[in-house]
């Protein structure tokens, strides 16, 4: 298939048609875009078509094969066919030709493009240079390797000073040409039994050197609208500090659409733009947004701002009021730029009369100054029991505004109260004391001045002290009324903030001396405010070794502990359970006393091993005896035990007397017992003198007693030795009874009483002797 002079078709195809169809092939014949090919198909259909050629034959040949496409199609087959007309012929007198274009983007003037068409378009190329702009591709004002098609990028550079300019183009171009756009031929490629298919044919020969220029079609303009964002440097101004706005200069577009960039002179330094701003407060409430503010809203304070020549509005900037936070309350920046307040070059460079306001209340530009809430709390009791509850009053004051509004209630301002305990009282400080023992919080709502009353504060078992130091904080608070309110706490130890936490308290005094086979016990006397769920009190009881430095209070040496507690509500005297001592038990016997808190394994209370009053003495009792030293034959004898320590109930003494052939060598066997009580020993009942039965001893002579101790199981505690001088009774006989008196001159003999007794007068004395017997209660006392 080769180049053919006509195009097969319905009609003859001249050779004029031939060149423009050809003009047409080389420029928008080679492409992957579906429509610009069905443009195509159009073009050469208005050449080939006997019925419908020409303009409106390619019109309509889109209506009848793309009627759905045609909104597509017509524009670029327009485009085509346009070209073909203003370019088929260009050169053929003299060579070569084309034209520029400039489009003006109605966005931004600076911008926009320079439209080149050459002819040959195969083969033209050039420079061009601009005046009063610049190329994007090159940043400078020429560019060169120009061809034909190529759309290039401008940017604006206006003359220093000027509001309006023009930007214009000359460029230089060398082609080689053929006499026209194309030549008279095309090619047509013919496979049987498919379509047919036609293409460009060749271009001509021939190179020339030409000049094109052009100039924008509209003056540019570089007038612009600066506007400016804001955003407040803090959410929250603590009283004392400065109100900081963060403001942000840009452009805006008008009412056409222009949005001009930013006015930079010659240097490339920025205009400066003059901003004012109005700090509108305080308002207890978050404003609502309004183009304007409300009549009569209150002004806080003012700034003023001027972009610089070196960063203009590429850089935010930080101004600080004219005024510092004094009240609490919600405070709005207002911002504007207007034309009036500009210098005389700027006002050149915005539109005639120009003003920005940015509106009032955005929640962007508000501050808030926290209100202060301060407060007064009391507890309702000076002293509480152990375990038992006292409230808390909390009275709120405000400090240095009002008190801050969302949604027209007042915002509420959670309170945490921290509850230290101490031994003894606290001492009034702003911060607690380190290392103080916190153990609970409690927190509280306050929705104005009215007092608030907090949930109760149970007290430790633990007596000492309570105090409570209130705090508002903000990491307390729900999070969207964080910051509202200042952070405040009361101070530490405040006596009014101070409970004095009591409890009971114990004293022991344990049984001073057992003997084994009786029984011992501890008492505790229980004095102040028992807790309402009760005290339970343990006993236990430790045997000390006798050979221990010090009392020992162990595992090891425990021998008793309570099978149960007592239980005490209410103060009183409580005995523990009695424990049996044996003869293991011998020695001291400490007692160590455990209070609980009922049901729980809290102790209030605990004994200290080897207290005085705490101690139990396990011992046999000391028995001495001391019986009559000597009767006259035929009286009354008997013997006393004098025992001294604890005894158990049911214990005896018994007594036996032993005659005597010879005192210095002691016998005391059955065979010389002439008296026992065996069968009825003497009852004794703890420490005391106990008589034996009183008996008269056979003749004279000497005879010693031994008595017997007995338990009150008849087990033999405790016997005399025989022969103890002490219990030796000397029987001497009778006295010669006198012959009567009578009167034999000047001798006679008179019985003179002296201090009771007699005085023998002369060389006879009548002897009387007065037999006493002593009779002794239990407690060994003379009945």
């Amino acid at each position: 298939m080769g180049a053919v002079g006509a195009v097969r078709g319905t009609r003859v195809v001249s050779g004029a048609e031939i060149k423009q169809l050809n003009t047409g092939l080389l420029r928008f014949g080679e492409t992957a875009d579906p429509v610009q090919a069905a443009a195509m198909n159009a073009v050469v259909y208005a050449y080939s078509s006997q019925n419908h050629s020409g303009y409106d034959g390619g019109l309509h040949y889109i209506r009848t094969k793309a009627p759905r496409e045609s909104g597509l199609v017509t524009p670029v087959f327009n485009e085509i066919w346009g070209y073909i007309q203003a370019n088929w012929n260009v050169g053929a007198a003299d060579g070569g030709g084309g034209h520029m274009t400039f489009d003006v983007d109605r966005e931004n003037n600076y911008r926009g493009s320079l439209v080149v068409g050459l002819f040959p378009g195969d083969t033209a190329t050039g420079s061009v240079t601009l005046t009063n702009g610049v190329f994007v591709a090159t940043g400078g004002a020429s560019i060169s390797g120009v061809r034909n098609g190529d759309v290039h990028g401008v940017v604006g550079v206006p003359p220093e000073g000027e509001s309006f300019y023009k930007i214009s183009a000359h460029g230089s171009f060398a082609a080689t040409v053929g006499g026209g756009g194309g030549a008279e031929n095309v090619t047509l490629y013919e496979t049987p039994g498919q379509q047919r298919l036609i293409a460009a044919g060749t271009p001509g020969v021939r190179e020339v050197r030409f000049d094109l220029s052009a100039i924008d079609p509209m003056p540019r303009s570089t007038v612009f609208q600066p506007v400016v964002g804001t955003k407040v440097a803090s959410t929250f101004v603590q009283k004392g500090d400065v109100f900081q706005d963060v403001l942000t200069f840009s452009t805006a577009a008008d009412s056409t659409g222009l949005n001009n960039p930013w006015r930079r002179r010659g240097d490339g330094t920025y205009v400066e733009v003059v901003a004012k701003g109005v700090l509108y407060g305080p308002f207890t409430y978050q404003p609502g947004e309004a183009a304007v503010p409300p009549v009569g809203a209150p002004v806080a304070g003012t700034a003023v701002v001027t972009t610089s020549e070196q960063d203009g509005p590429t850089v935010p900037y930080t101004v600080s009021s004219s005024a510092v936070a004094e009240e609490s309350g919600f405070y709005t920046w207002v911002w504007s730029i207007k034309a009036e307040e500009q210098t005389d070059f700027i006002k050149k460079q915005i539109p005639v009369g120009y003003v920005f306001v940015d509106r009032f209340g955005q929640v962007a530009e508000t501050s808030v100054v926290p209100s202060t809430i301060m407060f007064e709390t009391r507890l309702v009791e000076a002293q509480v029991t152990m375990g038992g509850g006292v409230a808390d009053v909390i009275t709120p004051a405000l400090a240095g505004g009002a008190w801050l509004t969302v949604d027209g209630a007042r915002v509420p301002v959670t309170v945490t109260g921290t509850t230290y305990f101490s031994p003894n009282r606290p001492e009034v400080s702003a911060l607690p004391p380190a290392g103080a023992e916190a153990v609970s919080t409690h927190t509280a709502v306050l929705t104005g001045l009215s007092p608030v009353m907090s949930e109760p504060i149970i007290a430790p078992y633990r007596a000492g002290f309570l105090t409570v130091q209130w705090c508002v904080v903000a990491a307390d608070q729900p999070a969207q009324f964080r910051g509202m309110v200042d952070d405040y706490c009361d101070r530490y130890g405040v006596p009014s903030e101070t409970v004095e936490v009591v409890g009971p308290t114990f004293a022991t005094l344990a049984q001073q001396e057992a003997t084994p086979q009786g029984t011992v016990s501890d008492t505790v006397i229980v004095t102040g405010p028992v807790p309402a769920v009760g005290v339970e009190v343990t006993f236990e009881g430790f045997l000390q070794p006798k050979d221990a430095p010090e009392a020992t209070c162990t595992a090891e040496t425990r021998v008793f502990q309570s099978a149960k507690p007592l239980v005490v509500v209410e103060p009183g005297s409580y005995e523990s359970e009695n424990f049996t001592v044996t003869a293991e038990h011998l020695g001291e016997l400490f007692w160590v006393e455990t209070a609980r808190i009922r049901n729980t394994d809290t102790i209030i209370h605990q004994g200290r091993c080897g207290e005085m009053s705490e101690t139990t003495t396990v011992r046999f009792p000391k028995v001495s005896t001391r019986a009559v030293r000597s009767v006259v034959e035929g009286d009354m004898a008997y013997d006393t035990a004098i025992v001294d320590g604890p005894t158990v109930p049911g214990s005896t003494v018994g007594f036996t007397a032993y005659k005597q052939a010879d005192p210095a060598q002691p016998v005391c066997v059955p065979g010389n017992a002439v008296f026992t009580t065996f069968g009825s020993p003497v009852l004794v009942n703890g420490s005391g003198e106990y008589d034996s039965t009183s008996t008269v001893l056979p003749e004279t002579g000497n005879y010693f007693w031994v008595h017997h101790f007995y338990g009150p199981d008849g087990a033999l505690l405790n016997e005399g030795a025989c022969g103890e001088p002490d219990e030796t009774t000397v029987v001497t006989a009778k006295p010669v009874e006198p012959p009567p008196l009578t009167e034999s001159g000047s001798d006679m003999v008179l019985p003179l009483m002296v201090g009771g007794g007699l005085l023998a007068v002369g060389s006879v004395a009548l002897l009387v002797r007065r037999f006493t017997r002593r009779n002794k209660n239990s407690a060994g006392q003379p009945a």
